[in-house]
């Protein structure tokens, strides 16, 4: 359905000038579209210039769509007279780790927990678009994204933070985490803590996440230099490391900001958001050295690729830990499982998870573990 108003019209061309597209409908979805972290921010600056409104960003991972997040900027410039009292969604919410991402009409809440630069990356978005509508999702950033100051130092404080903040902004209902590689730790953490405060919590979902000590210790102290230029390279970016050599970390940062800052994006926004990555990298690798890990009295499923390493052990060692409720494997690499070639097989396999939380139903075709 082509937009119907004039409000629609104008967040149409945003939406198409951050995304290169020709086209967009009612309907359509920011993230589906090919939308991130990045562009959102770049989309509600560009609605904050078009419509002189105030926005938080949360708005457009609630209402992702164009009719949806039209709706929010008309109650908004409605209300733009007065205190933005108009809309819920369009309030400013106090600083958070819990973002809502997806509303839902049943019971519960999926927990999206992050992977170890700890914000919600543009593939944690498109899947919880994928798996969620029946049940809310909501996501996790680490406090160094939230604006909520530096990262606590071990890993029981960080997520009792999460836990905190899940049990006063979620509705109530059974609990379901769901973490990407090092988010797989901190869901299992969150998992206990969620149990010790009275919450219901229903599984644990780990995707791609290793078991400790089971994978290659980093050598030596965090380079925050090489993963600065491991970030860009995940992006996408071309970024000749050799030109970072001698800079400081400021300005590496800078050289790196400038290379994906447009007139649309302040440089500020992505500075920031590099300096989150790296401190929530560091600060989560430090945690592991003093973390012990507890599991959860209730089913801890694992997928993972199908294609293993020759080292790898089936179960990526949780069998030293606990006899997990399931191993799946599932197509791709270990970054590809979440991206758009393979999102469809992984959204199926949460999903099935999700409905029958004691195990997944074999179907057909499936990828078996090995």
């Amino acid at each position: 359905m082509a937009p119907r108003n004039e409000i629609e019209r104008t967040i149409a061309g945003i939406f198409g000038s951050a995304l290169g597209v020709d086209s967009v409908g009612v309907h359509d979805n920011f993230f589906t579209l090919g939308g991130d972290s990045f562009l959102a921010t770049r989309v509600m600056s560009r609605l904050r210039e078009a419509f002189h409104v105030k926005l938080p960003l949360e708005t457009l991972f609630s209402a992702p769509t164009l009719g949806a997040l039209a709706e929010r900027v008309d109650d908004a410039v409605r209300g733009a007279g007065a205190p933005l009292a108009a809309s819920p969604a369009a309030r400013p919410r106090p600083r958070s780790c819990v973002v809502p991402l997806v509303d839902g009409s049943e019971p519960g809440t999926i927990v999206l927990v992050p992977a170890v630069g700890g914000h919600l990356s543009a593939h944690m978005m498109r899947l919880a678009h994928a798996i969620g509508g029946r049940r809310p999702v909501v996501g996790l950033t680490t406090p160094a994204h939230a604006g909520l100051g530096g990262m606590p130092r071990t890993m029981a404080e960080l997520c009792a933070q999460y836990a905190q903040g899940i049990m006063t902004q979620t509705s109530g209902g059974p609990l379901a985490l769901v973490g990407y590689c090092f988010g797989g730790l901190s869901a299992l953490e969150l998992a206990v803590q969620l149990e010790d405060a009275g919450a219901d919590v229903e599984q644990v979902i780990m995707l791609e996440t290793e078991a400790p000590g089971s994978a290659n210790p980093s050598p030596g102290p965090f380079d925050r230099a090489a993963a600065l230029c491991r970030v860009a390279r995940v992006w996408g970016l071309d970024v000749d490391a050799a030109t970072l050599q001698g800079l400081s970390e400021e300005q590496a940062i800078q050289r790196v900001a400038a290379s994906i800052s447009t007139a649309d994006l302040a440089s500020t926004d992505v500075e920031s958001t590099l300096r989150a990555i790296l401190d929530s990298q560091e600060a989560h690798l430090g945690m592991l050295d003093s973390w012990t890990l507890r599991m959860p009295d209730v089913p801890v499923h694992l997928l993972r690729v199908s294609a293993l390493r020759e080292d790898a052990p089936q179960d990526y060692g949780w069998a030293a830990h606990r006899a997990l409720a399931s191993v799946q494997g599932l197509p791709g690499d270990h970054f590809g499982i979440v991206r758009p070639a393979y999102m469809e097989t992984t959204s199926r396999a949460l999903g099935e998870l999700l409905t029958h939380p004691g195990g997944a139903r074999p179907r057909a075709g499936a990828p078996t573990p090995g």
